[in-house]
């Protein structure tokens, strides 16, 4: 049997989780392990309750009927949510916590019933139109609320898109996956594990200094060593899913929470060459099936990378720059990308078009939304409940082929700040968006009560190693100073003050090895 292996550097520390039972907490604030720095890991108690808070107050699940446990740090979670893709979403936020080392979801999907024949048109519906899927050889087949794909596709980040596109379709409540990989060409292991050691290394939101990749049999991949969260564990097994892997096996790669630690980080987060960065990102497009098709060139200037080329859809021009944000050294992305306007489809076939697919989606088909398109541009108008909502309607116009830019006009009822979580949003990006602004209605507290409130936010966060930040509150502004290693640390630990309760954030962090005018000096 042939193997290959790559060895990783042997932890010096070990850690534990406390046992206890969760608890119940109240719904606008996270758990409060301590007012201080802790260098302990958290209860199980403790994270049952802060991942209670989290999907009570997240706007794509706010839900009241998720009963929430954990024994040794493995978290259960049984009740009800009203669609699939809110289901994936609680898992995965649960994930993202503290001291959470693994997630069993036991949610039932209960949408509003729906004929099995209008749940497979609008799949097929759904895959043939949006501007990824449409050429892919796929067969979907509903039975009741259950759907299964048969058919084919070239790599598995197609296979996961096209199973995130028919989750998408309100009154699924499953999606059996029986598409199969055909990569076309036969690789070695040693091929293999280099392209899976060379994802690793780029990707900003994996620390990948423990972890051992092993390539055995027929691209049977298996991964073990430590990881600082289950969400990064999830992550690893992603980025595994190379050309010629049949199989990746992460039962051994244990989540750690000392792998925290600065020492396991330093050789990954530092200065990168221009020309490596823009080999880098142009690697990293080959895996994101919205973007793998077109010719986009990187150019990278001490660690600002512009982005040119054509596309025939807004999505992936959007989703280009966000393969480009997700590639260590990168610290802001010039998109210049155009959106080919010449063979576009008719206005009102593109309007009749986004209609139909936000009539299909599972969080805003309730509402009365607005479509109107002229030379490309898609007006959207009406109202919705938050800015989850409104950002969600944004994307699946964009997604629509010959949807030159979306002018997103929706009013937003409730204010609820939606933060951009990397390991749960996939690629809901609302910063760039000429519209988003910071909406929130902060509880009123004390400057010591936010101070304490922003630390706890900051010890919870799987982004920010807390103990590097330093937290001042004056009049309810909120200053954060210290050193951070990346640039989406930075915006994480801005984003964890105003979640906390901040109205104002004066963020003051240094990104070490970024430029000066990203830092705040």
């Amino acid at each position: 049997m042939q193997s290959t292996k790559r060895r990783a550097i042997n932890p010096l520390l070990t850690g534990s989780l406390i046992c206890a039972l969760s608890g119940a907490a109240a719904p606008f604030a996270l758990a409060s392990p301590d007012d201080a720095v802790r260098e302990d890991v958290p209860t199980d108690r403790e994270i049952g309750e802060a991942i209670d808070q989290e999907l009570r107050t997240d706007p794509s699940v706010m839900s009241f009927e998720v009963d929430v446990s954990c024994v040794s740090g493995i978290v259960t979670l049984a009740g009800r949510v009203n669609n699939v893709m809110a289901k994936d979403r609680a898992g995965e936020i649960a994930e993202t916590l503290r001291g959470v080392r693994a997630v069993i979801n036991r949610l039932e999907v209960e949408p509003k019933p729906r004929p099995s024949a209008e749940i497979e048109a609008d799949v097929e519906d759904a895959l043939l139109f949006d501007s990824a899927t449409d050429s892919y050889e796929i067969d979907p087949a509903v039975e009741g609320s259950v759907v299964t794909l048969r058919g084919e596709v070239s790599s598995f980040a197609e296979k996961l898109l096209a199973v995130r596109v028919a989750k998408g379709v309100r009154g699924v409540t499953a999606v059996e996956d029986e598409l199969v990989v055909d990569y076309g060409e036969s690789r070695s292991n040693a091929e293999i594990m280099a392209e899976i050691d060379r994802r690793m290394a780029w990707n900003v939101y994996l620390d990948d200094s423990l972890i051992t990749v092993d390539v055995k049999g027929k691209g049977e991949v298996v991964l073990t060593g430590h990881v600082g969260s289950a969400a990064e564990k999830r992550r690893a097994r992603s980025l595994s899913y190379v050309a010629g892997v049949t199989k990746v096996d992460a039962s051994d790669l244990n989540v750690s929470e000392w792998r925290r630690d600065e020492r396991f980080r330093k050789d990954k987060y530092v200065l990168r060459k221009d020309g490596e960065l823009e080999d880098a990102v142009e690697d990293a497009f080959l895996f994101d099936p919205r973007v793998m098709s077109f010719e986009i060139d990187a150019e990278a200037e001490s660690g600002t990378v512009t982005l040119r080329g054509e596309v025939d859809n807004l999505k992936s021009r959007r989703a280009a720059a966000n393969v480009a944000r997700h590639t260590v050294g990168v610290w802001a992305v010039k998109n210049l990308i155009k959106v080919d306007s010449e063979n576009r489809p008719s206005d009102s076939r593109i309007e009749s078009r986004i209609e139909k697919a936000l009539a299909r989606d599972p969080y805003v088909s309730s509402y009365e939304i607005r479509v109107s398109v002229d030379g490309g541009v898609a007006t959207l108008r009406g109202e919705v409940d938050t800015v989850f909502e409104k950002t969600s309607a944004d994307d699946i116009a964009s997604k629509v082929a010959g949807v030159l830019e979306v002018n997103n006009r929706l009013k937003v009822e409730r204010l609820m700040h939606l933060v951009y979580e990397p390991y749960v949003s996939y690629d809901l990006y609302p910063y760039t968006h000429t519209w988003y602004r910071f909406q929130h209605a902060p509880a009123p507290m004390d400057d010591a009560a936010l101070q304490s409130a922003v630390r706890n936010e900051l010890w919870w966060s799987p982004f920010v190693d807390e103990d590097e930040v330093e937290i001042t509150v004056q009049g309810g502004t909120v200053t954060l100073r210290g050193t951070v290693d990346t640039f989406a640390e930075r915006r994480a630990a801005q984003e964890n003050a105003f979640e906390a309760g901040a109205v104002i954030v004066a963020n003051e962090l240094v990104v070490e090895f970024g430029p000066k005018s990203l830092t705040g000096k």
